[in-house]
């Protein structure tokens, strides 16, 4: 068992999966987070400086970007 002070300065969390390998004669520990199942839609919102229409020429706008 990984202690908690560990667990939390590394930001592990319940549910997480470890991954252990015995490299050079020791033993690394990997935490895999759980996958999500959460929308992500909307997250680059704040990021968004142009919006796109139907008829907007994408390349032109890949060229501006």
């Amino acid at each position: 068992m990984i202690e908690k002070a560990i667990r939390d300065t590394l930001g592990v969390e319940a549910g997480w999966e470890t991954v252990q390998e015995f490299v050079d004669g020791y033993v690394e520990v990997h935490f895999v987070p759980p996958t999500h199942h959460r929308s992500l839609k909307g997250i680059l919102a704040g990021h968004i400086k142009r919006t796109l229409g139907p008829d907007d020429d994408w390349g032109e706008i890949r060229d501006a970007a």
